[in-house]
């Protein structure tokens, strides 16, 4: 049985661990320097001369995300020069721009700790147009308040900044993975407004429906704002099997003018066409009322995730739709008659 001497001296020597666990871990994580933030690079960058950012985890940069500035915009140029989002990369370069820190660590000990050593860390690397490195840094796991930890390359000076980049790139959990490059791909394969769209063609194998808009009449009156209704008011014209259902039509071209794609896919060169859009048996055009069309083919389904291979336009990349999508355009003719009163 223990004494109460001896179970005094064991307290003491518990709480003396205690002590000195709180005291080393204090030391060993210390804002350095009194606090403040302050520029994590010597240089801050400029985000205009970025012309590309790579983004990779520890020792795999073959498996990096590259976004690439095209023309008043970005492409994901490891996804085929894919439309980057927008809004995405301006966050990404308003987060580059203003990246300051509280100084947390000068210790190359406790680097693989905030996950931001070499190997552990997201590298995020911009160059400029000529191909000239304007900056290398590597970042780590999510700080306790929000942000992230980061660091520039070559240096052991952790940083806690507001920004977060590894939410930037898609990377999360205690074993980060490389960046994910979907992420980034702007998947709104056509965008119209509908008021502006004239007529629409679509053609099924040997079926073909035409949706023809008829604009509303102006109305007999002395007021000449309320007499043109302008484009806001149409009907589509009947064809040879009978009138429209208007809000079924209106459904159909509105989701024409703002289609999304699943996925992007590999584009395919030379007579191969595994994707069936070389001569796709099913086709929408949509004209426009200043006379300009769009042809968007749907190519071969995939039975196993239910999805079909679209193109819009020409000259535009190959990607994935959801059949349920599809079923949408591609409509019986019957299915759009008006409901029988």
């Amino acid at each position: 049985m223990i004494n109460r001497k001896t179970l005094g001296g064991l307290v003491v020597a518990l709480i003396l661990l205690g002590l000195l666990s709180w005291f080393t871990t204090q030391k060993r994580y210390a804002t350095v320097e009194g606090g403040g933030f302050e520029d994590v690079l010597t240089e801050p960058i400029d985000a205009s001369a970025v012309h590309s950012i790579r983004a990779w985890i520890g020792a795999a940069p073959d498996s990096a995300v590259e976004l690439e500035r095209s023309g008043d915009g970005w492409v994901v140029a490891s996804s085929w020069g894919w439309p980057a989002k927008p809004a995405l990369v301006d966050q990404l370069m308003t987060d580059l721009g203003e990246l300051k820190g509280e100084k947390r660590s000068s210790s190359a000990e406790v680097l693989d700790d905030y996950q931001i050593d070499d190997e552990g860390g997201l590298h995020v690397v911009g160059e400029g147009a000529g191909g000239s490195e304007l900056f290398h840094l590597v970042a780590g796991k999510t700080a306790p308040r929000g942000g992230s930890f980061v660091r520039a390359n070559g240096s052991n000076d952790v940083y806690a900044s507001r920004s977060s980049l590894w939410s930037s790139f898609g990377v999360w959990g205690e074993e980060p993975t490389n960046p994910d490059p979907k992420r980034w791909l702007n998947l709104q394969v056509h965008r119209a407004t509908a008021v502006n769209v004239e007529s629409v063609t679509i053609r099924d194998g040997q079926r073909e429906i035409v949706l023809q808009k008829e604009l509303a009449a102006p109305a007999d009156t002395a007021d000449s704002a309320a007499a043109d209704p302008g484009r806001e008011e149409w009907t589509w014209k009947p064809d040879a099997a009978g009138a429209f259902d208007k809000s079924k039509v209106d459904g159909i071209v509105s989701t024409l003018c703002n289609l999304y794609a699943s996925d992007a896919v590999v584009p395919v060169e030379g007579e191969e066409d595994p994707y069936g859009l070389a001569s796709p048996g099913r086709t929408v055009t949509l004209t426009l009322e200043d006379g300009t069309s769009t042809t968007i083919a749907f190519g071969n389904s995939r039975e196993e995730d239910q999805k079909t291979y679209l193109r819009v336009g020409d000259d535009g990349l190959p990607a994935l739709i959801y059949d349920s999508t599809v079923d949408r355009v591609f409509q019986e003719r019957d299915a759009l008659k008006p409901k029988e009163s």
